[in-house]
Parts: C-alpha cells; sequence; structure tokens
C-alpha cells in the first residue's frame, strides 16, 4: 500500500467513525397508533449529580391521550413534572395531557420528566432506556440520548 493510499484509508475511516457518532447522537423517534415521540434527551449531567430532566417532542397526535408515569433503571424515580395552573384538580394524579390535533414539546420550562436518584452519570451521546406509559397507548419504550438537542 502506498503511502497516498495509506492516507486516504485512514481518512476514510475517520469520516465513517465521525458519521456513525453522528447517526448514533441524531435525532430518533418512536411511532405508536396515535402519536410519534420525538428524540427523547437530555442534559450531560457532571459526576455527582442526581437528577435529570427529560425532554422531548410528540406530535401527529390523533387522538387525546394522557402520558401517567415513566421509569428507568438508571434512576430511583422518574417524576412528571407539570407546571402549576389555575383551574387544575389536585385530587387526580399528575399526567401530562396529549391533545388530538396538537403538538407536545416537552422542554425545561414547560411540562417534562424528572430523574431522581440517578444512579450513574449520564454520560455524553450515550443512550439510556425508558419507559414511558400512557393511559390508552399503553406502554411505550424509548431511548433518551444525553447531551444531543
Amino acid at each position: 500500500m502506498t503511502r497516498n493510499s495509506l492516507r486516504l484509508a485512514q481518512r476514510n475511516a475517520l469520516a465513517a467513525a465521525l458519521l456513525a457518532f453522528s447517526c448514533a447522537t441524531s435525532a430518533h423517534e418512536y411511532y405508536t397508533d396515535s402519536f410519534q415521540i420525538i428524540h427523547p434527551w437530555t442534559y450531560t449531567a457532571p459526576a455527582g449529580t442526581s437528577t435529570a430532566g427529560i425532554y422531548m417532542r410528540i406530535i401527529d397526535i390523533s387522538a387525546d391521550d394522557r402520558l401517567l408515569s415513566a421509569q428507568t433503571d438508571i434512576a430511583e424515580k422518574v417524576e412528571l413534572r407539570i407546571p402549576q395552573r389555575q383551574g387544575v384538580d389536585a385530587s387526580k394524579p399528575a399526567a401530562i395531557q396529549l391533545t388530538a390535533g396538537r403538538e407536545l414539546s416537552l422542554s425545561t420550562f414547560t411540562a417534562h420528566l424528572m430523574l431522581h436518584g440517578l444512579k450513574t452519570q449520564l454520560h455524553q451521546g450515550r443512550q439510556y432506556p425508558l419507559l414511558l406509559v400512557f393511559e390508552k397507548s399503553g406502554e411505550v419504550q424509548v431511548d433518551f440520548v444525553v447531551g444531543a438537542h
């Protein structure tokens, strides 16, 4: 192999590795009969952090539903965070409403999920499993990506 062909092979290998990494951290989608979940993700959590927010978009909602709970093996608990609003019945269990014909963005300042009691450090680019439980659509297994939003 000549020196030039060796350099070309090294460049091609590097390009393939970068492409594989970018694909692993790019948007990913999950489908149910009633909606589509787009790119669940969280920020990188420094060592010693015990909480982390989970964010995503839910689009193409064709029927009303409610996100009732979530769980993951990497945290002791997953809490549904819902902004306080007047007129919300405090006696009803917390749930995140999905409304037909609308999109839902789970973000820092809106409804979102909060991991409590992290059992591992969240590493940039890694994916972790998350089980979402909906009232009508049932359980939906997704992976959330760290640091790629």
